[in-house]
């Protein structure tokens, strides 16, 4: 007889802003405990504590000594450890995604909406197969769930024009007067951008909007 497959739903879990560089914390260093990388782990978690080299070293020895003694690998490449996605990471990996997750948030808000540099923007690799850990973000025009996107309003000398146009499915024109609109304080560059209509409205959306060089 098959097996029916399990299903799942999504759970929502309230949490404050401030809570997240906690939870952050917690995931990264579970994952690197999963992972071998124990010295990493103490160093922060115990990043207030003035543990010296030597004291990271005797503790990861120890600790890897006890927890891996039947890990081969391990036991020969004692600098070794194991990477996201392997099979010895167990839900090691799923604490490395969540976190991901919560640090793509927390780099888009630092920087106003921004892509900037730091791989704490790029998102999640999603190796575990689980749907991606998302934020609620109720505030954001129209979506339920946080995207890393900005929206840029259209003047609104242009907001009658370009209803026109979108209602009559003219999307090359409704470029050029975005095009036009935006001619002295052009869009920023991103993964791509799409013109959207919220309560009457139009915006740009730009998706992954890398931030703007200060010039002097």
């Amino acid at each position: 007889m098959k097996k029916k497959k399990e299903q799942y739903r999504r759970v929502s879990i309230d949490f404050d802003e401030r809570h997240l560089s906690t939870l952050t914390t917690a995931l990264e260093v579970y994952s690197r405990l999963r992972s071998g990388q124990i010295k990493v782990a103490l160093d922060t978690v115990f990043y207030d504590k003035e543990l010296t080299y030597q004291d990271g070293e005797v503790l990861e020895s120890f600790v890897r000594t006890i927890v891996f003694h039947k890990d081969k690998f391990m036991i020969d490449n004692r600098n070794g450890f194991y990477g996201v996605g392997c099979d010895q990471m167990k839900d090691g990996t799923v604490a490395w995604e969540i976190k991901k997750a919560i640090e793509e948030y927390l780099h888009y808000k630092r920087n106003d909406g921004y892509r900037d540099m730091g791989v704490d923007g790029d998102g999640v690799l999603n190796l575990s197969g689980i749907p991606d850990a998302k934020i609620l973000d109720e505030l954001f025009l129209s979506r339920k769930y946080w995207k890393p996107q900005k929206a840029f309003r259209i003047p609104q000398i242009y907001q009658e024009k370009i209803s026109k146009v979108m209602q009559e499915k003219q999307y090359d024109m409704a470029w050029k007067i975005v095009d036009k609109s935006f001619k002295n304080k052009p869009l920023p560059r991103g993964k791509l951008a799409r013109i959207e209509e919220v309560a009457g409205t139009y915006y740009v959306i730009v998706e992954k909007p890398i931030k703007p060089e200060n010039k002097i």
